[in-house]
Protein backbone atom coordinates (compact mmCIF):
# COMPACT_ATOMS: atom_id res chain seq x y z
CA UNK A 1 0.00 0.00 0.00
CA UNK A 2 1.16 3.20 -0.39
CA UNK A 3 1.82 5.64 2.70
CA UNK A 4 -1.06 7.92 1.39
CA UNK A 5 -3.04 5.14 1.92
CA UNK A 6 -2.51 3.51 4.64
CA UNK A 7 -2.65 6.82 6.82
CA UNK A 8 -6.17 7.32 5.60
CA UNK A 9 -6.88 3.86 6.84
CA UNK A 10 -8.63 2.53 9.84
CA UNK A 11 -7.15 -0.41 10.34
CA UNK A 12 -3.78 -0.77 8.32
CA UNK A 13 -2.29 2.20 9.56
CA UNK A 14 1.43 1.66 11.73
CA UNK A 15 2.86 4.94 11.72
CA UNK A 16 6.30 5.44 12.83
CA UNK A 17 7.97 9.10 13.22
CA UNK A 18 11.37 9.79 13.02
CA UNK A 19 13.30 12.71 14.00
CA UNK A 20 16.53 14.18 12.49
CA UNK A 21 18.28 16.87 14.42
CA UNK A 22 21.36 18.78 13.17
CA UNK A 23 23.96 21.08 14.59
CA UNK A 24 26.70 22.09 12.40
CA UNK A 25 28.58 18.96 11.70
CA UNK A 26 26.63 16.83 14.54
CA UNK A 27 23.83 14.88 13.79
CA UNK A 28 21.58 12.82 15.87
CA UNK A 29 18.64 10.50 14.79
CA UNK A 30 15.99 8.78 17.18
CA UNK A 31 12.61 7.18 16.52
CA UNK A 32 9.33 7.04 18.23
CA UNK A 33 9.67 3.10 17.33
CA UNK A 34 10.06 0.48 19.97
CA UNK A 35 13.26 -0.83 17.82
CA UNK A 36 16.09 0.56 15.78
CA UNK A 37 15.37 1.04 12.10
CA UNK A 38 17.33 1.85 8.76
CA UNK A 39 15.76 4.23 6.79
CA UNK A 40 16.91 6.03 3.09
CA UNK A 41 16.18 9.54 4.16
CA UNK A 42 15.59 10.98 0.92
CA UNK A 43 18.69 14.08 0.04
CA UNK A 44 20.25 12.18 3.07
CA UNK A 45 21.54 8.57 2.30
CA UNK A 46 20.60 5.78 4.84
CA UNK A 47 20.50 6.67 8.51
CA UNK A 48 20.25 4.23 11.58
CA UNK A 49 17.48 5.32 14.44
CA UNK A 50 17.78 4.88 17.66
CA UNK A 51 14.35 4.50 19.74
CA UNK A 52 14.05 7.24 21.85
CA UNK A 53 11.01 8.22 24.45
CA UNK A 54 9.90 11.47 23.39
CA UNK A 55 6.90 12.58 22.12
CA UNK A 56 5.83 15.91 20.12
CA UNK A 57 2.26 18.24 19.86
CA UNK A 58 0.46 19.02 17.17
CA UNK A 59 2.04 22.29 15.37
CA UNK A 60 -0.27 25.83 17.18
CA UNK A 61 -1.42 28.13 14.46
CA UNK A 62 -2.50 31.59 15.44
CA UNK A 63 -1.84 35.49 15.10
CA UNK A 64 1.44 35.03 17.49
CA UNK A 65 5.06 35.56 16.10
CA UNK A 66 6.05 31.44 16.70
CA UNK A 67 2.40 30.28 14.73
CA UNK A 68 3.13 27.05 13.39
CA UNK A 69 5.56 25.67 15.76
CA UNK A 70 5.71 23.04 17.95
CA UNK A 71 6.92 21.13 20.98
CA UNK A 72 9.43 18.14 21.20
CA UNK A 73 10.05 16.71 24.34
CA UNK A 74 13.02 14.38 25.50
CA UNK A 75 15.02 13.03 28.54
CA UNK A 76 16.97 15.47 29.49
CA UNK A 77 20.09 12.99 29.38
CA UNK A 78 19.59 12.82 25.93
CA UNK A 79 22.36 13.90 23.35
CA UNK A 80 19.92 16.60 22.26
CA UNK A 81 19.38 17.75 25.62
CA UNK A 82 22.74 17.80 27.07
CA UNK A 83 23.94 19.82 23.79
CA UNK A 84 20.93 22.63 25.13
CA UNK A 85 21.92 22.65 28.49
CA UNK A 86 23.64 25.95 28.71
CA UNK A 87 21.56 27.32 26.79
CA UNK A 88 21.08 27.97 22.92
CA UNK A 89 24.25 26.82 21.01
CA UNK A 90 25.84 29.44 18.08
CA UNK A 91 25.16 27.10 15.60
CA UNK A 92 21.24 26.38 15.23
CA UNK A 93 19.65 22.96 15.76
CA UNK A 94 17.45 21.95 13.03
CA UNK A 95 14.66 19.51 13.13
CA UNK A 96 13.41 17.32 10.49
CA UNK A 97 10.24 14.93 11.83
CA UNK A 98 9.75 12.11 9.25
CA UNK A 99 6.73 10.34 9.24
CA UNK A 100 6.00 6.83 7.60
CA UNK A 101 4.78 2.98 8.47
CA UNK A 102 6.23 -0.26 9.33
CA UNK A 103 6.67 -2.04 6.71
CA UNK A 104 7.17 0.75 3.90
CA UNK A 105 9.89 2.37 2.72
CA UNK A 106 7.81 5.32 1.61
CA UNK A 107 8.86 8.56 4.06
CA UNK A 108 7.30 11.48 4.62
CA UNK A 109 8.71 14.99 6.19
CA UNK A 110 6.11 15.96 8.07
CA UNK A 111 7.80 19.39 9.56
CA UNK A 112 11.27 21.62 8.83
CA UNK A 113 11.95 23.84 11.47
CA UNK A 114 15.06 24.95 14.06
CA UNK A 115 15.07 24.86 18.41
CA UNK A 116 13.74 28.66 19.40
CA UNK A 117 13.57 27.44 22.89
CA UNK A 118 14.38 24.83 25.81
CA UNK A 119 12.91 24.37 28.85
CA UNK A 120 14.15 22.06 31.12
CA UNK A 121 11.54 20.45 33.63
CA UNK A 122 12.09 17.46 36.01
CA UNK A 123 13.32 13.98 34.00
CA UNK A 124 12.45 15.92 30.54
CA UNK A 125 12.79 18.98 28.43
CA UNK A 126 10.75 20.35 26.42
CA UNK A 127 11.77 21.98 23.11
CA UNK A 128 9.65 24.91 20.76
CA UNK A 129 10.54 24.01 17.55
CA UNK A 130 9.65 27.22 15.38
CA UNK A 131 8.62 26.40 11.73
CA UNK A 132 11.31 26.81 8.65
CA UNK A 133 8.96 29.47 7.68
CA UNK A 134 9.73 31.62 10.14
CA UNK A 135 13.26 33.06 8.37
CA UNK A 136 10.54 33.99 5.66
CA UNK A 137 9.04 36.84 8.42
CA UNK A 138 12.54 38.27 8.11
CA UNK A 139 12.16 42.48 6.85
CA UNK A 140 13.90 42.86 3.65
CA UNK A 141 15.48 45.23 2.99
CA UNK A 142 17.77 44.91 6.43
CA UNK A 143 20.02 47.81 6.02
CA UNK A 144 19.96 50.31 8.40
CA UNK A 145 20.93 54.22 8.71
CA UNK A 146 23.95 53.31 11.44
CA UNK A 147 27.55 54.13 12.12
CA UNK A 148 28.91 50.47 12.56
CA UNK A 149 28.53 48.51 9.53
CA UNK A 150 25.56 46.76 8.12
CA UNK A 151 27.52 43.49 6.52
CA UNK A 152 27.88 40.68 8.51
CA UNK A 153 31.56 39.70 8.18
CA UNK A 154 33.14 37.31 5.95
CA UNK A 155 29.64 37.62 4.16
CA UNK A 156 29.51 37.87 0.25
CA UNK A 157 28.90 42.11 0.56
CA UNK A 158 31.75 42.17 3.73
CA UNK A 159 34.64 40.26 1.21
CA UNK A 160 36.52 39.53 3.70
CA UNK A 161 38.45 35.73 3.63
CA UNK A 162 37.32 33.53 6.60
CA UNK A 163 40.20 31.65 6.10
CA UNK A 164 42.60 34.61 5.72
CA UNK A 165 41.50 34.73 9.68
CA UNK A 166 41.35 31.51 10.98
CA UNK A 167 44.27 30.42 13.49
CA UNK A 168 44.61 26.79 14.16
CA UNK A 169 46.12 25.98 17.39
CA UNK A 170 46.09 23.60 20.55
CA UNK A 171 44.52 23.44 23.32
CA UNK A 172 46.53 24.04 26.67
CA UNK A 173 43.57 23.83 28.87
CA UNK A 174 39.42 24.42 29.44
CA UNK A 175 38.10 25.57 32.69
CA UNK A 176 34.39 26.08 32.48
CA UNK A 177 33.86 29.12 29.64
CA UNK A 178 37.87 29.80 29.85
CA UNK A 179 40.01 27.93 26.61
CA UNK A 180 43.87 28.42 26.70
CA UNK A 181 45.79 27.86 23.64
CA UNK A 182 49.39 29.51 22.80
CA UNK A 183 47.62 30.35 19.27
CA UNK A 184 45.62 32.85 20.91
CA UNK A 185 48.74 35.21 22.13
CA UNK A 186 50.18 35.66 18.59
CA UNK A 187 47.15 38.31 18.12
CA UNK A 188 46.56 41.37 20.46
CA UNK A 189 44.13 41.55 23.17
CA UNK A 190 40.52 41.47 21.92
CA UNK A 191 41.30 40.24 18.25
CA UNK A 192 38.85 37.24 18.45
CA UNK A 193 36.23 39.06 20.59
CA UNK A 194 32.63 38.96 19.35
CA UNK A 195 34.53 36.19 16.80
CA UNK A 196 34.19 32.48 17.69
CA UNK A 197 36.44 29.40 18.13
CA UNK A 198 35.47 26.05 15.87
CA UNK A 199 36.16 22.82 17.08
CA UNK A 200 37.00 20.44 13.91
CA UNK A 201 36.23 17.39 15.59
CA UNK A 202 32.70 18.17 15.36
CA UNK A 203 32.15 21.81 13.36
CA UNK A 204 30.79 22.79 16.88
CA UNK A 205 30.99 27.10 17.38
CA UNK A 206 30.78 29.13 20.09
CA UNK A 207 31.19 33.22 20.51
CA UNK A 208 34.09 34.47 22.19
CA UNK A 209 33.49 37.12 24.46
CA UNK A 210 36.99 38.27 25.69
CA UNK A 211 40.57 37.56 24.77
CA UNK A 212 43.48 38.09 26.49
CA UNK A 213 46.87 36.58 26.18
CA UNK A 214 46.50 32.65 25.59
CA UNK A 215 43.34 33.17 27.23
CA UNK A 216 39.85 33.45 25.44
CA UNK A 217 36.56 33.76 27.27
CA UNK A 218 33.08 31.98 25.65
CA UNK A 219 29.80 32.83 25.43
CA UNK A 220 28.65 29.16 26.86
CA UNK A 221 31.13 25.95 27.34
CA UNK A 222 32.20 23.40 24.54
CA UNK A 223 30.76 20.31 25.77
CA UNK A 224 33.56 17.35 25.91
CA UNK A 225 36.75 20.05 25.00
CA UNK A 226 40.02 18.51 26.72
CA UNK A 227 43.64 19.60 26.56
CA UNK A 228 45.16 18.49 23.72
CA UNK A 229 42.47 18.98 20.91
CA UNK A 230 42.82 21.11 18.08
CA UNK A 231 40.93 24.18 17.91
CA UNK A 232 40.38 27.33 15.48
CA UNK A 233 40.08 30.90 16.34
CA UNK A 234 38.14 32.87 14.02
CA UNK A 235 38.90 37.17 14.32
CA UNK A 236 35.82 39.08 15.31
CA UNK A 237 34.38 42.40 13.99
CA UNK A 238 32.77 45.02 15.98
CA UNK A 239 31.67 46.58 12.64
CA UNK A 240 33.92 50.04 13.05
CA UNK A 241 34.99 51.57 10.42
CA UNK A 242 38.66 52.30 11.46
CA UNK A 243 39.60 50.29 14.14
CA UNK A 244 37.93 47.21 12.34
CA UNK A 245 37.21 47.43 9.04
CA UNK A 246 40.51 49.70 8.03
CA UNK A 247 43.10 48.80 10.91
CA UNK A 248 42.52 45.07 11.22
CA UNK A 249 40.87 44.02 8.10
CA UNK A 250 41.92 46.05 5.52
CA UNK A 251 38.84 46.05 4.52
CA UNK A 252 37.36 50.06 4.05
CA UNK A 253 36.34 50.09 0.59
CA UNK A 254 33.07 47.41 1.44
CA UNK A 255 32.22 49.32 4.69
CA UNK A 256 28.79 49.48 4.60
CA UNK A 257 28.39 52.28 7.74
CA UNK A 258 27.33 55.98 8.03
CA UNK A 259 30.21 56.93 10.98
CA UNK A 260 29.83 60.64 9.89
CA UNK A 261 26.07 61.01 10.73
CA UNK A 262 25.55 64.60 11.99
CA UNK A 263 25.00 64.59 15.66
CA UNK A 264 23.26 68.20 15.99
CA UNK A 265 19.84 67.87 14.72
CA UNK A 266 19.09 71.15 12.70
CA UNK A 267 15.29 70.14 12.47
CA UNK A 268 15.42 71.18 16.77
CA UNK A 269 18.10 73.02 17.40
CA UNK A 270 18.61 75.06 14.04
CA UNK A 271 21.00 75.94 11.61
CA UNK A 272 23.43 78.16 14.44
Amino acid sequence: MTFDAREKSTYQGAPIETYRFVAGAQSWHFTSSDDRISIDVPGVGVRIFEPERLSRTEPEYSQEDQSGSLKVSLPRLNAVAVLLMAGLPATPVSVTIYRSHEGEIEIIPVFVGKVVLAVFAGPNVELTVAPISEILKRKIPRLAYQKLCNWALYSQGCGVSRATYTDIGTVSSVSGITVQAAIFATRADGWYEVGYLERPADGSRQWVIAHVGNTVTLQRPFLGLTAGEAIKGIAGCKLRELEDCTTKFNNKANFLGFPRIPIKNPYELGMS
